[in-house]
């Protein structure tokens, strides 16, 4: 299994890791969708400076940028093994 948080901004990054490093179980994988309509790069960023030394260790940062963000993210989550809560 594995858990998804989508970051809606580069300012929420720290907030929805910390969220999803809480919710996860020691042997889940994390992703973290990250939207970067207008952010240039920056909500990735933010994640990876968020998780600092665990950065490393991510298996999947995906970037989307797309204005109806909502679909973007659904198609994500149900393509995945992705635990609801």
């Amino acid at each position: 299994m594995s858990i998804v948080g989508f970051v809606p901004n580069p300012e929420s990054a720290a907030t929805v890791v910390g969220w999803v490093q809480a919710l996860a179980d020691e042997d889940e994988e994390t992703k973290f969708l990250c939207l970067e309509t207008g952010f240039d790069g920056r909500t990735e960023e933010a994640v990876l400076a968020a998780l600092g030394e665990k950065g490393d260790n991510v298996p999947t940062l995906i970037g989307i940028d797309h204005p109806m963000p909502v679909p973007e993210v659904m198609h994500h989550v149900r393509r995945r093994d992705v635990r609801q809560k």
